[in-house]
């Protein structure tokens, strides 16, 4: 697990705002995880933080599931921590399983053939 350390404002309020950017290679079946800080700052009853170290832990176990599972479990684990306590921010989760490299596309004009059984006429 690797943790990418540019940060910044959110996406889309500011229409002057500047990204840092970071570039890492991806394989495929590698699993890139986005979150709103309402995750790691969903609280308890005791305002103790969900926190990114408790998220790391959560997420550890869990990278291999598939993506819905995956938000499932996290925000399952946020719920369970905060139970049900209202919220002051929103939690945002966005999980994506890198594919690998897709087929080049076939040129204009190139002849795909059709699958056996697939034309009726």
């Amino acid at each position: 697990m690797r943790r990418l350390e540019v940060g910044g404002l959110p996406l889309g309020p500011f229409d002057d705002a500047t990204y840092g950017e970071e570039e890492t290679p991806l394989r495929a079946g590698d699993t890139l995880i986005l979150y709103s800080d309402g995750v790691s700052d969903a609280a308890d009853r005791n305002d103790e933080a969900f926190g990114e170290e408790r998220l790391l832990r959560c997420l550890g176990p869990a990278c291999a599931m598939e993506p819905e599972q995956l938000i499932g479990h996290v925000l399952g684990e946020v719920r369970s921590f905060s139970a049900d306590r209202p919220q002051f921010d929103d939690i945002t989760l966005l999980v994506v399983r890198y594919a690998g490299e897709a087929e080049p596309a076939p040129s204009a004009g190139s002849v795909i053939p059709a699958a056996s059984g697939s034309v009726s006429g």
